[in-house]
């Protein structure tokens, strides 16, 4: 997005983070896993935790592809967001080639600690059908229920998407682009029941 990002905010505070990536021929991989700022839990989560801070963390992977000679571009994303009062990094979460989906669904320790994690999938185009000319848009999923086996299963969807266009040099002024662009979030988007696992910018 032109307007801001979906995932990681352009306003988001400095990290501390290891990253990586690899690139062939017609794909990517970008890897990172960064290290967040604690955050002060109220009175009342600090005397069930036994901890007046919760540490945080972002993990992230994403394989982009380059098709029809860079004329398509396309993105696919997965992010973690987790942590919790003491509780460190794992060592799951610090493999760029394993599912976090997975991982969060198999991780009786964390939710023992306070919640198993915030994940986030998106995908991801931009199309360049001919000079001047470029197309693009962003699909982020948060949340989306598919069974319905209790309370907290009937919430709505949470996601947000964008799409936007542009155009260089309209009517022979060069120099000139025309922008517009569309976002769309919902309101519980981002958002979970354990604070430390809300993305906060």
């Amino acid at each position: 997005g032109r307007s801001g990002n979906l995932l990681v905010s352009d306003y988001s505070r400095p990290m501390d983070f290891v990253s990586a990536n690899i690139k062939f021929k017609y794909f990517k991989l970008n890897y990172f896993l960064a290290n967040l700022d604690r955050m002060k839990l109220p009175d009342s989560l600090s005397s069930r935790y036994k901890s007046y801070y919760a540490n945080r963390y972002l993990s992230a992977h994403r394989i982009d592809f380059k098709l029809l000679r860079g004329r398509l571009n396309l993105g696919l994303s997965e992010a973690l967001l987790f942590g919790g009062p003491q509780r460190n990094l794992e060592f799951a979460y610090a493999n760029p080639f394993i599912s976090y989906f997975g991982v969060v669904e198999n991780d009786r320790i964390g939710y023992e600690n306070g919640g198993k994690g915030n994940i986030f999938a998106s995908v991801d185009f931009d199309i360049f059908p001919k000079n001047n000319y470029e197309f693009y848009g962003e699909l982020l999923v948060d949340d989306f229920q598919v069974e319905k086996t209790g309370p907290g299963d009937l919430e709505p969807p949470e996601w947000g998407f964008l799409l936007g266009a542009q155009v260089a040099d309209p009517f022979g002024w060069r120099g000139t682009t025309v922008l517009t662009e569309y976002v769309r979030i919902t309101n519980r988007t981002y958002n979970t029941t354990h604070p430390w696992e809300k993305f906060i910018n």
